[in-house]
């Protein structure tokens, strides 16, 4: 039976987590279809990106508990914890983990997509500016025009997408969290509209805004990490 701490806000954030795990395999498939364009590689990457963005996350989630929880018993269907073996220690943070797998990859596929079709394209944008050829023309190697010159120009608009999907992550995980049956803040979302709970509406949308606030924050705040001419800008 669930109670209120099993579906406190903090359990939300760990789909935060997950997304910052994640964010650094959608850049570097970015960054691997990027440097040979429509090659084969390319190819995979982007037909992949693009599956993976066009499936509905409800239908997925579905999809991966016929797989990995029926046909193949690998991973838990449902829930946060195991009810019948209630473990502690490091095998409760292990059985979160197993029931944490399905639900976090339903949820961040179609991030995951988007993040790599936008790194590919924004980096070929860069790629083709007049400051890469200058680094190439004065013997910069490939790795260090890529990874020194042209990645940290293309992540500006990955940085805002990526600051973007913080909401949707805190609030907009309530389908994926009822197919799952995961006690996070979607759910109580979910619940609290149906059993018409104001209060908690208004503790779960104040939540949400202030992230929101705080993730536009730091992204500016990287904006000037990441360039420069933003930081030192009159």
């Amino acid at each position: 039976m669930e109670t209120t701490a099993t579906r406190s806000p903090a359990l939300s954030r760990i789909w935060s987590l997950v997304l910052l795990g994640l964010l650094l395999v959608s850049l570097g498939l970015g960054v691997l279809a990027a440097r040979r364009p429509f090659a084969w590689v390319d190819g995979g990457v982007s037909g992949g990106a693009l599956i993976g963005f066009s499936v509905p996350v409800f239908w997925l989630g579905q999809l991966l508990i016929l797989l990995f929880a029926v046909t193949l018993g690998w991973l838990p269907a449902q829930g946060m914890v195991s009810l019948r073996a209630a473990p502690g220690g490091w095998e409760r943070v292990l059985d979160v983990g197993a029931h944490l797998v399905l639900p976090a990859g339903a949820l961040t596929l179609r991030i995951l997509a988007m993040t790599t079709r936008l790194t590919r394209a924004s980096l070929l944008e860069v790629l083709g500016r007049e400051f890469i050829r200058t680094a190439q023309a004065k013997g910069a190697g490939a790795r260090r025009v890529l990874f020194r010159h042209a990645l940290p120009n293309a992540l500006l608009p990955v940085v805002t997408f990526v600051g973007y999907q913080l909401g949707f992550i805190l609030a907009g995980s309530a389908l994926v969290e009822t197919v799952f049956g995961w006690p996070g803040l979607g759910r109580l979302l979910y619940d609290s509209v149906f059993t018409r709970d104001y209060p908690v509406l208004l503790g779960i949308f104040l939540t949400v805004s202030l992230s929101v606030i705080v993730a536009n924050l730091l992204t500016d705040l990287l904006y000037g990490h990441l360039d420069p001419r933003i930081r030192h800008a009159r």
